[in-house]
């Protein structure tokens, strides 16, 4: 018979100075829940991942929506994809040349 362990808590982000002036992590447990606790008390009890790999909150609830900067509106997303189907060889060459950071992200 093989015993299965209990999963651990894990952190899903951290949150500068979310627990009086000192950082904090959010903890999701097993039965699904999340509290938030300090920085001291999560690496105290040793969960993981490591406070330094976690990702800053801003930075999680942008990867939960898909997105890196403004939310983006669904019209203007509607917009962009008939624009980039409207695009001939040339406007797509160009776009594919631009860096991530000079695309407009909606």
């Amino acid at each position: 018979m093989r015993t299965m362990m209990p999963a651990m808590p894990r952190g899903i982000f951290r949150e500068r100075d979310g627990w009086g002036s000192q950082h904090s992590v959010q903890v999701r447990y097993e039965d699904g829940k999340q509290l938030g606790m300090s920085q001291a008390d999560y690496e105290a009890k040793q969960y993981a991942p490591g406070f330094e790999y976690l990702p800053w909150k801003d930075d999680y609830e942008a990867r939960l929506e898909g997105r890196t900067g403004r939310p983006r509106d669904p019209n203007q997303l509607a917009k962009s994809v008939v624009e980039l189907a409207t695009l001939d060889d040339e406007g797509l060459a160009a776009l594919r040349r631009r860096k991530p950071d000079q695309r407009n992200d909606g």
